[in-house]
């Protein structure tokens, strides 16, 4: 785990960095390493826009299992229970190239400061 936002995996044996769309980078690292470690399916879904921040680091949706509703998305998960703010708190809509999901993210950002 390098931040709340962004870590390394292995998967069908290509290890690459992954950075959660959506995701703080300042957070709970430890509280979203153990949310990442516990899943056993995952799938990963890119925005519409950017799909890389550099050459190392994949820009990701995090969904647990097969079901890609917004209940499963994991992204959305670390914010909503407060482990992480959001990015698009803050900054205009213009400032981020990914922006599907966002306003799931503003909501889900309020609600874990309830």
């Amino acid at each position: 785990m390098l931040n709340s936002s962004t870590f390394t995996a292995t998967l069908n044996g290509e290890t690459k960095t992954y950075r959660l769309i959506g995701v703080d980078s300042n957070g709970n690292a430890e509280a979203v390493k153990a949310i990442l470690e516990s899943l056993t399916k995952i799938t990963i879904t890119h925005d519409s826009m950017i799909h890389k921040k550099n050459d190392t680091v994949e820009l990701i949706y995090l969904w647990n299992q097969d079901d890609e509703s917004m209940s499963n998305m994991i992204n959305l998960q670390i914010v909503r229970q407060g482990h992480c703010d959001t990015t698009y708190l803050g900054t205009s809509y213009a400032e981020h190239p990914n922006i599907k999901y966002s306003t799931y993210f503003v909501q889900a950002a309020k609600d874990s400061k309830k």
